[in-house]
């Protein structure tokens, strides 16, 4: 909610303050009323130094695809919540309004639930959350290149606070997808929940459910939740088949890969096709979610993106990525953000053009 001007006969209003001042003063406004007047002034991005007290700065951008009207909602969402520690992003699937609805509905009552569930983080509760994860860690996706964090177990030898995170996160997906299907919109997002270990150093425990994407220099650290993953976990696809160009080692889009069926039969779809279907999606009425987990230590730039801009940081789009994921002393994290913009949201060599949002996480310096 903005806040109330008061005028005099005698006075002139009071000129309103720039966003960034009265995000500064950001004690007497919710995240609602910030993300709110971020849309409505159509602020594109804005940061948070000390995020949530630790010593991190956060920056936040995200912006309608070239084109979209002004009436026309953007399909991307973001959430943030200093006091629980949350970020993430979300992605409607498809464009129309109820895909738009559900991933503003998805980001809001992520945060919801995750304020809910945070007292309730029963011992008993997360030691289930250890067993079946530590059975089942395939299935779940453990991430096993995090860093210090090879295993659930490790994470728990770590910090018990990032087990007690990943039960968070996993328990508010499963209630809040429920209502996303009431919606009859789906959104793809990713969310992360900030935790600071007894030896001061900062972790980010993380889930993902479609085509969002966790980066950390041109690494993508999360699975991805597409038709092409999952032809190829499945063994439908062998990658050795799918044709590069022999002199860049690209992948085109059209490409056409062949697909062995269960049942036999060989079918072609081109290699976009195959990016762009995806297998998962919160709000899906025919599968419950199942989220891959991951730990990380917070080293280094870290982006939080939809696929509007992890799609055009693909190696054939040719940004700098040198730029957008180096962070040089003296440069400022809004420095660095415009650098995400020009560098990835902005490629004019894109072909396809989406709606575009990203959450930069940066270690203070």
């Amino acid at each position: 909610m903005a806040t109330p001007q008061f005028t005099t006969p005698n006075r002139p209003p009071t000129p309103q303050l720039p966003f960034a001042e009265r995000l500064a003063k950001k004690d007497r406004m919710t995240e609602k009323d910030i993300l709110e007047m971020q849309e409505r002034e159509k602020v594109e991005a804005f940061q948070i130094k000390n995020f949530g007290g630790l010593p991190i700065d956060v920056v936040f951008t995200t912006q309608k695809k070239p084109g979209r009207g002004a009436q026309e909602l953007n399909q991307d969402a973001l959430t943030f919540d200093q006091q629980t520690k949350l970020i993430g992003v979300t992605d409607g699937v498809s464009q129309s309004a109820e895909a738009a609805k559900a991933a503003r509905e998805l980001a809001s009552g992520f945060q919801d639930a995750v304020r809910l569930f945070a007292v309730d983080a029963r011992d008993k509760d997360i030691a289930y959350l250890v067993a079946d994860l530590e059975l089942n860690n395939t299935k779940n996706g453990i991430d096993r290149l995090g860093d210090p964090d090879r295993s659930l177990g490790l994470a728990l030898q770590t910090d018990e606070g990032l087990v007690r995170k990943a039960w968070l996160l996993l328990k508010s997906a499963q209630e809040i997808n429920a209502h996303i299907r009431k919606v009859n919109g789906q959104a793809t997002a990713i969310f992360s929940l900030f935790h600071q270990a007894k030896d001061g150093k900062v972790h980010m425990v993380s889930i993902s459910f479609g085509d969002c994407a966790l980066m950390t220099g041109e690494e993508q650290i999360n699975k991805e939740h597409s038709f092409l993953t999952k032809a190829i976990n499945e063994k439908w696809i062998n990658p050795a088949d799918i044709p590069r160009n022999p002199v860049t080692g690209e992948i085109d889009s059209d490409t056409q890969v062949p697909i062995l069926l269960p049942n036999g039969k060989t079918v072609a779809r081109s290699y976009a096709q195959l990016r762009n279907a995806l297998s998962a999606a919160f709000g899906d009425p025919d599968q419950d979610p199942v989220l891959d987990i991951t730990f990380r230590e917070v080293t280094k730039n870290t982006l939080l993106t939809t696929d509007g801009v992890s799609d055009r940081l693909e190696k054939n789009e040719k940004p700098d990525t040198t730029k957008i994921f180096g962070f040089k002393e003296g440069r400022t994290p809004r420095a660095w953000l415009n650098t995400v913009r020009e560098e990835a949201i902005s490629a004019k060599s894109y072909k396809r053009p989406d709606d575009t949002t990203a959450i930069g996480v940066l270690p203070s310096v």
